[in-house]
């Protein structure tokens, strides 16, 4: 996947039960918006990237199984760009044996966009930088999509 290559990079950092019952979580996924730091880059700068961070659950589990983690399951738009399509990533594989019996899992993910995601337009360039954020949502292998969440604003300077 062309978008691999990037300097983009998944942290699954939390998943399992957590004492959650069976039916607790809806079979369709949902996403919940945590953070996004820092809120600002400097593209000619030492800083590399922006880390986005949100939460998820699924009710029937039936995510983050590519083990390869090539399959997009994470779709990344940038909010301006309404009619472009969003960058597609893999989810993190959560291996089977740290699932929880009921099926459902949930799991925290921390996005790392490097400065190719923030590339300015000549009008912006003029400008001296802009603001971005991205609407996220992701999709169980049956192809139920989550919730849009938004970023805060990141202020994107040269």
């Amino acid at each position: 996947m062309r978008h691999l290559s990037y300097s983009l990079i998944f942290c699954l950092f939390l998943v399992g039960a957590c004492n959650k019952q069976p039916g607790e979580f809806p079979p369709e996924p949902q996403i919940y918006y945590q953070s996004t730091k820092p809120n600002l880059i400097d593209l000619m700068g030492e800083q590399e990237a922006v880390n986005i961070i949100f939460s998820f659950t699924d009710g029937d589990g039936n995510i983050a199984n590519d083990a390869s983690e090539v399959e997009p399951a994470i779709f990344i738009r940038r909010t301006r760009d309404t009619l472009a399509e969003p960058f597609p990533f893999p989810m993190p594989y959560i291996p089977q044996n740290i699932r929880p019996e009921n099926g459902g899992v949930e799991g925290r993910v921390v996005i790392n966009l490097g400065k190719e995601y923030f590339s300015l337009d000549s009008l912006h360039a003029a400008l001296g930088g802009d603001t971005l954020t991205f609407d996220i949502y992701i999709q169980d292998e049956l192809g139920n999509r989550s919730n849009v969440i938004t970023t805060d604003s990141v202020v994107v300077t040269f």
